[in-house]
């Protein structure tokens, strides 16, 4: 009896450890460079540990970059651009944008529904983003 509740015990655990939504949460750490493509456009966005970040469109919605700070707080990443006199580029824009984390290999562009996969290799190509439902209590309903 005591055997297997240490093995329903340690077989519980590492669900929590080895599963990457209950490490984003935790660690909150989105370190690193994730992208989308839909609306023939590319659209990256580089995570530093800094809690600074970089934004880029390339294709179709224009070509720009956008620098800012971003805060986590829960299942959420909150974007705050710099204002447009300390933006390097002047096609950017200086707006604030939402993403939800669903884990560390997939954050979801807020209010669009687009996922934004995590890219371990720069030059593996980009596929078409799944658009997510996000009927999600508390939230905006995205048609």
């Amino acid at each position: 009896m005591k055997s297997g509740c240490i093995i329903s015990i340690l077989i519980f655990g590492s669900f929590f450890v080895n599963n990457p939504y209950a490490q984003s949460v935790t660690n909150k750490n989105i370190s690193g460079t994730y992208a989308s493509l839909w609306a023939e456009t590319v659209w990256t966005f580089n995570f530093k540990s800094n809690n600074t970040y970089t934004y880029s469109t390339r294709g179709h919605f224009g070509n720009g970059t956008t620098l800012g700070k971003y805060k986590i707080k829960k299942d959420t990443v909150f974007l705050t651009a710099f204002p447009n006199q300390k933006q390097k580029d002047k096609n950017g824009y200086a707006k604030s944008d939402t993403l939800l984390i669903e884990s560390v290999q997939c954050l979801i562009m807020f209010p669009s529904g687009y996922e934004c996969l995590f890219i371990k290799n720069k030059k593996e190509p980009i596929e078409n983003s799944k658009r997510r439902n996000l009927n999600v209590p508390g939230r905006p309903v995205i048609g």
